[in-house]
């Protein structure tokens, strides 16, 4: 059975995704840190425009399945841009979960979030 669980982020080009020693992606499954590797997660991180994803997290299978219903947090930074607009609407990203956890059918769960500065 193919299975799926992945986390992006599509940010407004008002935002610049951080990805450094001061503000590392960190991800905890279960309550503990997990680093990437091919056992574990892909991570791609890096400024784009439109809407490809500015961070993409991509599950192992053989990890999702060791990991049945646990709790996963990611913790991420970025840094507000001269490409910013002020005003009301704020700055956009739109974080999206995809998963799957039956055969064939995979769901997406998405939030989109404003800043105001």
């Amino acid at each position: 059975q193919t299975v799926t669980f992945r986390i992006t982020d599509v940010m407004s080009d008002g935002l610049k995704i951080q990805n450094d020693p001061t503000h590392p992606i960190k991800v905890t499954v279960d309550a503990e840190e997990v680093a990437q590797d091919a056992t574990t997660y892909t991570l791609t991180a890096g400024n784009q425009s439109g809407e490809t994803p500015d961070l993409t997290i991509d599950f192992v299978q053989d990890y999702i399945k060791a990991h049945p219903g646990k709790e996963v947090i990611v913790t991420y930074y970025a840094k507000i841009t001269e490409d910013a607009v002020a005003g009301t609407d704020g700055i956009g990203n739109k974080a999206t979960l995809t998963y799957n956890n039956k055969r064939s059918e995979e769901r997406r769960v998405g939030k989109e979030c404003r800043s105001r500065w």
